[in-house]
């Protein structure tokens, strides 16, 4: 998936080639050590926001996603791009009051960003390094209600 005027779409398979030079720039980005990482403490749990030139086509490497998985021992996590040149992961440490906190950062980073460095203001779970759904007020509502109902 790649973003789209605002939103993740299918990439088609004679546009590809364009996503390996993207996810190149973003690995030679993290090569260079042009990259640098915040924690974001006032969201509950733990969240990282990565910033650099390259930053949002983290998203696109499932290298990238895979270390995550790695490096913070979780097996899911939140992710998205809001904006060009950062990437923010975290969200689920702090429940589901958390994952909210996290889907709301995103959605004002990618408001408060100039119109032509917005990406998304989608964020996405993640599991095994690769992208698995949406994750939205209605997600977070749904999840909400049904660990009450246990």
């Amino acid at each position: 998936m790649v973003e789209q005027d605002g939103v993740f779409v299918h990439v088609p398979a004679s546009e590809r080639a364009d996503l390996e030079q993207m996810r190149g720039s973003a690995i030679m980005t993290m090569l260079d050590g042009e990259l640098t990482n915040e924690a974001l403490e006032h969201l509950p749990g733990v969240n990282l926001a990565t910033n650099g030139t390259y930053a949002a086509e983290l998203m696109l490497d499932g290298d990238h996603l895979a270390a995550l998985h790695g490096s913070s021992k979780a097996k899911i996590f939140l992710a998205a791009a809001p904006h060009r040149g950062r990437f923010l992961v975290g969200g689920v440490g702090g429940g589901i009051e958390g994952m909210r906190a996290f889907v709301d950062q995103v959605r004002r980073e990618h408001d408060a960003a100039p119109a032509a460095a917005r990406i998304s203001p989608v964020t996405l779970l993640v599991r095994d390094g690769a992208p698995q759904a949406v994750v939205g007020e209605l997600q977070l509502t749904a999840l909400a209600q049904a660990a009450g109902k246990h």
